[in-house]
């Protein structure tokens, strides 16, 4: 996700140093995963993608004007809230966990990635 967005809002130069940073901090992760394969992996490797799509969801906004940046933006905020209400442990009943919210608003963040991709155009 962070290699497209890059792709899509960064110029040539800085773009292509971001998505080669993605497929080595990927081929690191996919190696880390298999020597120590745990779901904290999974979170330190999102969170930094997370960040960096937000990051260029707010460069696309307030430097390019593009209301793409909005919806990505929304869309990462809305699936660190998951990922929170994942963490919390909260149970709202007794076939519905947290784990289960989790997916529930993961669901929004991604109709808000959708959003923003969709308009999303090659600054190349």
């Amino acid at each position: 996700m962070a290699a497209g967005t890059a792709r899509a809002v960064l110029r040539h130069r800085v773009g292509s140093w971001l998505i080669f940073a993605a497929a080595v901090k990927l081929a690191g992760y996919l190696y880390w995963t298999t020597v120590r394969p745990e779901f904290s992996m999974a979170v330190y490797d999102y969170v930094p993608n997370m960040l960096a799509v937000l990051v260029m969801g707010l460069i696309l906004k307030r430097r390019l004007r593009d209301p793409a940046g909005s919806w990505l933006a929304a869309g990462v905020v809305v699936s660190f809230l998951a990922a929170g209400v994942q963490l919390s442990g909260l149970t709202l009943a007794e076939n519905f966990n947290h784990n289960d919210l989790y997916h529930v608003i993961q669901m929004i963040a991604l109709v808000l990635f959708y959003r923003g991709a969709s308009r999303l155009q090659d600054v190349r």
